[in-house]
């Protein structure tokens, strides 16, 4: 079963546009088009490029994808969170360590 990008490209390809004047009709970059996943695709990128080929988002997505795209995103909040734990964490310890400093001058 074809991905979601090889289902693009294949309209890509039907409806003879070059993939340099694809991409820039949709504001991306020709290796982020083959960079496409079915896990890393945002909604809105499906959406800005059925418009552009003028083809109804169900061209691109089946269920199995939609799923595939829900994971993607629940995957990439998990990763997110991860990251803003560490900031946080990091910055109570600095905070911490700002204030002790902070008492041993002003003693």
């Amino acid at each position: 079963m074809d991905g979601i990008k090889d289902k693009i490209l294949k309209t890509v390809k039907q409806k003879k546009i070059k993939i340099t004047e694809f991409a820039n009709g949709i504001g991306m970059s020709r290796a982020a088009i083959y960079n496409l996943t079915d896990e890393t695709i945002k909604y809105s990128t499906i959406k800005k490029i059925a418009n552009y080929l003028d083809v109804p988002v169900s061209d691109f997505i089946n269920d199995d994808a939609k799923t595939k795209i829900k994971t993607g995103v629940s995957k990439q909040k998990k990763e997110s969170a991860k990251q803003l734990t560490k900031l946080l964490n990091k910055l109570a310890s600095v905070h911490s360590e700002f204030r002790k400093e902070f008492k041993k001058i002003n003693r």
